[in-house]
C-alpha cells in the first residue's frame, strides 16, 4: 500500500501537539505513530496539551447559540481544569487516510485501522476514550498511572 507521507513528515506534523506533554506520554505518542506506521496505518497526533482558554473554546462548541447556528456539536464534557489535556496527560489522533472512519480497513489486513491504533495505544499503557461509559471520545488517549507500565 502506498504511503501518504514519510514517518518523518508525520512526526513533524504531529510535533506541535507534543509540546508541553508529560514526557512519558510524549514518548508513548511518538511510539504509537511509529508502530501504526509499521503496520500500514498512518496517524498523526492532533491535540496534546490544551490551555484553559483553549479548553473553554472547545467546551462552548455545540452549547452557545452561535455555535449551534454553525451546526457544531458538543465535543467535550470537560470544562477548563477538568480535562487531562489541561495537564499534558492526553492526546487526540486522526488517521491520515480515512480520517475518523472507525470501520475502514485501508491497509486491507482484515482489521479496522482504528482498532489497530487503539490496540497499539493500549499496549503502550494508554486508556482509550472509546472505553468510557458515557460521552465516548474515540480519538482520545490518556495516560494511565499503573505500577506495571
Amino acid at each position: 500500500m502506498k504511503k501518504v507521507a514519510t514517518l518523518e513528515e508525520i512526526k513533524a506534523r504531529s510535533a506541535p501537539a507534543f509540546l508541553n506533554l508529560n514526557p512519558a506520554l510524549k514518548y508513548a505518542g511518538e511510539k504509537l505513530i511509529e508502530r501504526c506506521y509499521e503496520r500500514g496505518v498512518e496517524i498523526r497526533i492532533t491535540w496534546g496539551y490544551r490551555s484553559a482558554a483553549q479548553q473553554q473554546e472547545m467546551y462552548k462548541q455545540g452549547r452557545t447559540a452561535a455555535s449551534k447556528a454553525k451546526g457544531e456539536k458538543v465535543v467535550t464534557q470537560a470544562k477548563p481544569g477538568e480535562s487531562n489535556h489541561n495537564y499534558g496527560l492526553a492526546v487526540d489522533f486522526v488517521r491520515i487516510k480515512g480520517r475518523y472512519n472507525m470501520i475502514a480497513d485501508i491497509d486491507h489486513d482484515g482489521i479496522a485501522d482504528w482498532i489497530e491504533v487503539v490496540t497499539q495505544a493500549k499496549l503502550l499503557g494508554s486508556a482509550w476514550g472509546g472505553d468510557r461509559k458515557s460521552f465516548k471520545d474515540y480519538p482520545h488517549f490518556e495516560m494511565m498511572f499503573r505500577p506495571d507500565n
